[in-house]
């Protein structure tokens, strides 16, 4: 039986959720190493480095625990990817109507990937105007799992956590939702760990974005 719940907010993930990011992600990081001089990673060790913020999926890449080399490296990525891989990076199919579909909810984005890179994303596709609300990294006190992004959209709404929905595919998205007390859903064709997130037993698993539909009224 779906479980459907009544929901006011929607707030999405963005790398893994509604944009198909993975080969642009690895495409600059390993585009580093080689400038670098370091040998490409395999896609999967990169992988399993998003999620965290930009300075965590850097630091790992270079292996380097120096800010210096992190934020040179950091600016590299940047350029790179902001003129290489994100004009590349797709939407999922499915996600342009499922937005059209919940347009009349309050929609958001909480990613911790850069605030220049989620608005060129977003502009990109043109689905910007979809989203009320768009809550970055940049603030390394403010990432998920930490549920302040959160507060950021719960509060000037004024609805009850139970009523906001957290869309992602990765762990981190699933605990964030659960920190504020909201309603969480686990996309399980992104970037996640697929048996690692359903161990966190979200209340809502789909295999398709048009899925939600079903789960929410």
């Amino acid at each position: 039986m779906n479980r459907v719940f009544d929901i006011d907010v929607l707030v999405f993930d963005l790398d893994g959720t509604l944009t198909d990011s993975a080969a642009g992600i690895v495409d600059a990081a390993n585009h580093i190493r080689q400038t670098l001089g370091l040998g490409e990673k395999p896609a999967a060790d990169i992988i399993s480095y998003v999620g965290t913020g930009l300075y965590e999926l850097i630091q790992k890449t270079i292996e380097s625990d120096d800010p210096t080399a992190v934020r040179e490296a950091t600016a590299l990525y940047q350029r790179y990817y902001q003129s290489v891989s994100l004009p590349r990076t797709p939407l999922f199919p499915g996600v342009r109507e499922m937005l059209e579909h919940f347009k009349e909810k309050v929609l958001a984005v909480v990613s911790n990937k850069s605030r220049i890179s989620i608005d060129k994303l977003l502009a990109a596709h043109n689905i910007q105007g979809f989203f009320r609300y768009v809550v970055s990294g940049d603030d390394p006190e403010c990432k998920k799992p930490d549920p302040c992004a959160f507060r950021q959209i719960i509060e000037p709404e004024g609805v009850a956590p139970e009523h906001v929905l957290m869309v992602g595919d990765m762990v981190i998205d699933v605990l964030a939702g659960k920190n504020i007390g909201a309603r969480t859903c686990a996309v399980l064709y992104g970037m996640g760990n697929r048996e690692d997130i359903v161990r966190c037993q979200p209340d809502i698993i789909i295999e398709k974005i048009d899925e939600l539909r079903m789960h929410v009224r």
